[in-house]
C-alpha cells in the first residue's frame, strides 16, 4: 500500500464504511420507534376491548391496562417518549398515568 492509489482506495473504503454505519443507525431508531408505536396501539385496542366486554374495573381491563402501561414504559425507556393512539401523537412527558380513566 505504498502507492498513492492504494492509500486513496483504503481511505475511500474506510469512509464508505463509516458513512454506511452512520446512516443505518437513524433508520434503525425510526424502525424501533414505529415498532413501539404499533405495540402501544395494539395494547390500547386490547384495553378498549376488555373494557367493552368485561367492564372498566374488571380484572381483564386491569390486566390490559397494566400491559399498556408496560408498553409505554418500554417506549419511554428507549425513546423518552410514548405514543397515544387516540390522539395520534407522541408525548414527551411521562404522564400516561393521567389517562387511567379508560
Amino acid at each position: 500500500m505504498n502507492t498513492k492509489y492504494g492509500k486513496i482506495t483504503l481511505a475511500s473504503t474506510t469512509l464508505n464504511a463509516i458513512l454506511l454505519c452512520a446512516s443505518a443507525a437513524p433508520a434503525r431508531a425510526d424502525e424501533d420507534r414505529s415498532r413501539c408505536q404499533r405495540h402501544i396501539e395494539k395494547a390500547e385496542e386490547k384495553l378498549e376491548r376488555a373494557v367493552s366486554r368485561h367492564g372498566e374495573r374488571s380484572p381483564q381491563a386491569r390486566g390490559a391496562r397494566e400491559h399498556l402501561n408496560a408498553e409505554r414504559r418500554e417506549c419511554w425507556g428507549r425513546h423518552h417518549a410514548w405514543y397515544e393512539a387516540h390522539e395520534r401523537r407522541w408525548h414527551t412527558e411521562q404522564d400516561w398515568d393521567h389517562d387511567d380513566h379508560r
